[in-house]
């Protein structure tokens, strides 16, 4: 049985052991270095979990959606992604 592909979307200096870290920050010594507002890139369906915290708030509302966008194609059929952020709801207000 293969491992899972888990993609950890605007890491940071925060890295999850077993995890592939994207950011854009090079100094946070991610395995991939990429603008997450833009098309990443990582392989279509390629992922089995993809984890993101504390990060789509930072984001304009187009940009949100092109990261939305972008975690669907990535993201391998039956996939899972987590995004946490500190108020869903008062992002969806604005």
């Amino acid at each position: 049985m293969s491992e899972k592909v888990k993609i950890n979307l605007g890491s940071g200096h925060w890295k999850l052991p077993g995890w592939i870290s994207v950011d854009l920050d090079a100094s946070s010594l991610p395995e991939v270095c990429a603008n997450l507002a833009k098309r990443l890139p990582i392989k279509c369906g390629s992922a089995d979990l993809l984890y993101s915290e504390d990060f789509i708030d930072q984001l304009e509302l187009e940009d949100a959606r092109t990261f939305l966008r972008e975690c669907h194609r990535i993201l391998k059929p039956g996939g899972v992604v987590r995004i946490l952020t500190p108020d869903l709801e008062r992002l969806a207000q604005l």
